[in-house]
């Protein structure tokens, strides 16, 4: 006759099974059956804290996770787990020292150098996120995230090319993931490829349509590809304008002819823009439609693993941070 199954695992099996499907809160009283059930085990209480955390109960995540550092202090998860938490409380310095730690107890697991690596370019340490992003590379060569955070880590440092690179080839892992298509556009804009950033906006948008950076982003980008006018024409219509004006100021026929020749110019700028947004993506279109003047501003590269910005803000592979 076989034994019969521990109430704690059999709980903490259903609870990570209900977390797997995104239904996080549902497995709450789970988690708390199976802490319960083994209270010294750190296992279940790493669940409740990347359950809290998903949930946004941030402060109840660092509890769980500094109980479950308690019960196991050699365990990196838990040192994982307290370092996402403590970076959405913007407790760098502290999240910092719980990613070093559990960096220093599985030197050989790539998670945690990407935890690493995200909360030093928070703090703008760029050479140490450099070297963390370079070992979970090292670590990790074919999973997405070290590459995704590597390319993070170039556009925070101003190298946008290196940072084409890396998003790239966490793209070329997983093309499914909108965080790495993002990043990929910012580094194209920071090159000056409005239209090749644009289409990595919209590639992005396809995938994941709700996305807001991507929103933000694409609109901002379909504006720089729309421009003004190509720069010689109005150069040459101002130019008579202000022959005219300058020659005929004392005459009212000049007055005229430099008002209309002004008139025209402005006139020709709203044609060439209209004509230019008429010729871009239907996406491009609503997205400057939606954003307004809010896509007026600065590219802005995805939040990164600890997910700091927006819950979305992931690179890809989801759950990075788990066993």
């Amino acid at each position: 006759m076989s034994p019969s199954p521990v109430p704690g695992s059999e709980s903490l099996a259903r609870a990570r099974a209900l977390m797997a499907a995104g239904r996080s809160a549902d497995a709450l009283p789970l988690l708390a059956t199976a802490i319960a059930a083994e209270p010294g085990r750190a296992l279940p209480r790493c669940c409740l804290a990347e359950a809290l955390y998903d949930l946004g109960r941030n402060h109840d995540a660092l509890a769980a996770a500094d109980g479950a550092a308690g019960c196991d202090p050699s365990s990196a998860w838990a040192h994982r787990l307290r370092a996402l938490a403590l970076v959405r409380l913007r407790r760098h310095r502290d999240a910092l020292d719980a990613a070093i730690v559990a960096a220093r107890l599985e030197p050989t697991e790539w998670r945690s150098h990407l935890c690493v690596a995200q909360v030093c370019v928070r703090l703008g340490d760029h050479r140490q996120a450099e070297q963390a992003a370079l070992a979970a590379i090292h670590l990790a060569p074919t999973e997405a995230g070290p590459h995704a955070t590597g390319a993070l880590v170039a556009l925070a440092s101003g190298r946008p090319k290196i940072a084409e690179t890396r998003a790239r080839e966490a793209l070329r892992i997983d093309p499914t993931n909108s965080t790495g298509m993002v990043n990929l556009g910012v580094a194209l804009g920071r090159q000056w490829r409005a239209r090749a950033s644009l289409d990595a906006y919209l590639a992005a948008l396809r995938l994941d349509p709700q996305d807001p950076v991507a929103q933000q982003n694409a609109a901002t980008a379909g504006l720089k590809c729309l421009g003004v006018l190509p720069p010689i024409l109005p150069a040459a219509i101002l130019l008579c304008a202000l022959l005219g004006a300058s020659a005929l100021a004392h005459l009212p026929v000049g007055r005229a002819v430099a008002t209309g020749l002004v008139l025209a110019w402005l006139a020709a700028c709203v044609a060439a823009w209209c004509w230019r947004l008429a010729s871009l993506p239907p996406e491009a279109r609503t997205a400057i439609r939606r954003r307004g003047v809010k896509a007026i501003g600065s590219l802005q590269p995805i939040g990164s693993p600890v997910r700091v910005i927006d819950p979305k803000a992931e690179p890809p592979g989801a759950g990075w941070s788990r066993r």
